[in-house]
């Protein structure tokens, strides 16, 4: 702004004024001062949100009276949804919530504010896309010094995927109890594709004679497959046989370029854990896709979580073959 600009909107203090170089010292420091608190704030205010983000954690005020709900950046994320979406009222976190959950959520809130005291809650929302979330939620009315009600406060954790890896565990484990034999690895393949979201599952014996995998269920394009036996040479499975556990989220294609079924299937994401007996490799669980893995580290618990049982089915048809040969 120029000498001129400053005379038009009167700001003449500067020209008029005696010079102060006292006055003029302190008003620099008190800018410098202001500066380095708007951005240690403003370096404050996204560490915050980063730290909502990783943790999958909000926080939420909703004044009671005035019937204004405001939610952190974490939340809207929880939620899906942006500011423009939500109503900023009860009414419209209301609609947010699932429809069997409704109900419970809105008494036990209500209660809490009777008893002006602390609440928590589970419950599922739902999404705009439709997909449900699940949430834990903790809070509190805060009241004046006349005990009137003012507003509630509270912070809420997303913690579906813990939710989910629950339910999968306890849905395969359903399976796997209730079937044996050489049913239990198709059971198993076609549940883990479902379950964990991937096009492809497999249950391999190794073919040490031949350095090999058979196959011995085989899950692909949503039905299970006839068995098949390949050679393990430049594929993923080979460091499987090695006794280790191998994951790609995406690009196993690229680290494999000479293993043509990654490529003429268009596998992206790769998952692989060894089974063994006695120390000594015997097969593996492989998952595959097409499209990139995610929540890697939860889907190898699941794949642990069943792998006693699978190695002593493997273990079993590897003791009746030795029983019943075949001539």
């Amino acid at each position: 702004m120029c000498i001129r600009d400053s005379y038009e909107v009167g700001g003449l203090d500067f020209i008029e004024k005696p010079f102060n170089a006292q006055e003029v010292l302190l008003r620099v420091k008190t800018h410098v001062s202001l500066y380095k608190a708007r951005t240690e704030l403003a370096q404050k205010t996204n560490v915050l949100l980063n730290a909502e983000k990783m943790a999958h954690i909000g926080n939420w005020e909703w004044d009671i009276k005035n019937n204004e709900v405001s939610w952190s950046e974490g939340l809207y994320e929880i939620y899906g949804l942006n500011r423009s979406e939500f109503g900023s009222s009860f009414e419209g976190y209301q609609e947010r919530i699932h429809p069997e959950d409704k109900k419970r959520v809105v008494g036990i809130i209500g209660e809490a504010i009777k008893a002006k005291g602390r609440f928590s809650f589970e419950e599922r929302i739902i999404r705009p896309n439709g997909e449900v979330r699940f949430l834990k939620s903790w809070g509190q009315i805060i009241v004046n010094s006349n005990n009137e009600v003012l507003k509630a406060i509270g912070v809420c954790m997303d913690f579906t995927n813990t939710q989910k890896m629950e339910l999968e565990l306890q849905t395969i484990f359903n399976i796997s109890s209730a079937v044996g034999g050489e049913d239990y690895f198709d059971a198993i393949t076609k549940e883990l594709a479902d379950c964990l979201n991937v096009e492809e599952v497999l249950i391999g014996e190794y073919v040490s004679e031949s350095h090999t995998i058979k196959t011995l269920s085989f899950y692909s394009e949503n039905k299970i497959q006839k068995n098949i036996e390949y050679e393990l040479k430049d594929t993923p499975c080979e460091y499987i046989m090695k006794g280790d556990t191998c994951m790609w989220e995406e690009g196993v294609q690229v680290e494999f370029p000479r293993d043509s079924y990654l490529s003429d299937h268009e596998i992206q994401g790769y998952i692989g854990i060894p089974l063994s007996r006695n120390s000594s490799v015997i097969g593996g669980l492989v998952l595959l896709s097409k499209n990139p893995i995610h929540n890697v580290d939860e889907k190898k618990v699941i794949l642990n979580a069943i792998k006693t049982r699978t190695e002593t089915e493997i273990e079993r048809v590897q003791y009746e073959r030795e029983l019943h040969p075949v001539s």
